[in-house]
């Protein structure tokens, strides 16, 4: 089994079913088309659907650069035992020039597959963690990870189910609050509107501008994900918004909503997905806003909540002609 392209000019790896067998193929730059068109071309022939899916999974988790932080070999090792000599020396072939691979996560080749390939299973250290040892299969059954210790590194943030339910929800939730923004007259409101769920009550006397600004701040965590990295408030807008969708995936998830495994179900799993504990804790600068915002029943008068879209002076504003893809 050969596999003849350069490493650099790989974008991506997909996993092809059928009754009899599975392959690996590889998306590469087709030369005679420099314009962005790709071909598929055979990895390898794997044992199993699910196998493959995961081979699929750690090849691209590597052609995103994120070896050193990923642990990738044991992982590969794990995946490839048990498979004929033929595919582990093909998939040699591909990891051996690390160096070469571009990082292709702004590919819209490879984003129109995945935008959830850049986020980790696991954070294992390349020669295994000081606590946990080698590292076997991402930490999915280490006793270690278990248990608090200072000494271990494995842990993630946002693995790729986390990411994926996260952005569903902030699409959601960004149509849900455009729809209503729609149903809203120009003029200044004399009264609250009627329900506007997912909108705060504090929230429920405003303009139709204010609405649709509230919805694309949805739209901004939701780019911020499928642009490879967890979101990062840019304003308190912003901090409400993630503060919202975290509430409701972390409500999918225990309630087991059919919804939650539509959008993260396909996805490979991490002994780290869904803690939303962490996420609450690391993605926000303070969370002054709750009490203010959140668990404040007054209802604010038309325009006193523009503060709401002033920008942190740190991360750096977002574009103003960044559009909005409603």
């Amino acid at each position: 089994m050969s596999f003849s392209s350069d490493p650099v000019d790989i974008h991506a790896f997909v996993a092809q079913h059928n009754p009899s067998k599975s392959r690996v193929f590889a998306l590469v730059s087709d030369p005679e088309h420099p314009n962005g068109s790709v071909n598929l071309e055979a990895v390898a022939t794997i044992s199993e659907p699910s196998r493959a899916d995961e081979l699929c999974a750690a090849l691209n988790q590597y052609l995103y650069d994120r070896d050193e932080a990923q642990g990738v070999k044991a992982r590969l090792r794990a995946l490839l035992a048990g498979e004929p000599d033929s595919v582990t020396a093909a998939v040699q072939g591909i990891i051996t020039p690390a160096p070469l691979f571009r990082r292709p996560y702004k590919d819209p080749v490879l984003t129109g597959i995945s935008p959830y390939g850049p986020f980790p299973l696991s954070n294992c250290p390349p020669d295994g963690c000081p606590a946990c040892g080698e590292c076997v299969n991402w930490c999915m059954d280490c006793e270690v990870c278990d248990e608090f210790d200072e000494g271990c590194e494995c842990d993630v943030l946002m693995p790729p189910r986390t990411a994926a339910l996260v952005h569903a929800v902030a699409e959601i939730y960004c149509d849900t609050i455009h729809d209503l923004a729609n149903e809203i007259p120009s003029a200044v409101p004399l009264r609250p509107h009627d329900d506007l769920w997912p909108v705060p009550a504090v929230a429920h006397q405003q303009n139709r501008e204010f609405y649709q600004r509230f919805a694309r701040v949805f739209e901004d965590i939701a780019r911020d994900i499928e642009g490879g990295e967890p979101p990062q408030p840019h304003s308190m807008a912003e901090e409400i918004a993630l503060q919202l969708t975290l509430e409701r995936a972390e409500e999918m998830v225990k309630e087991e909503d059919e919804e939650y495994e539509l959008f993260s179900g396909g996805l490979p799993r991490s002994r780290f997905d869904f803690d939303f504990n962490l996420l609450q804790s690391a993605l926000f600068q303070d969370k002054d806003y709750e009490f203010a915002y959140l668990l404040n029943s007054t209802i604010a008068k038309p325009g006193e909540l523009e503060e709401w879209f002033e920008y942190f002076n740190f991360p750096e504003s977002r574009d103003p002609n960044r559009g909005f893809h409603r």
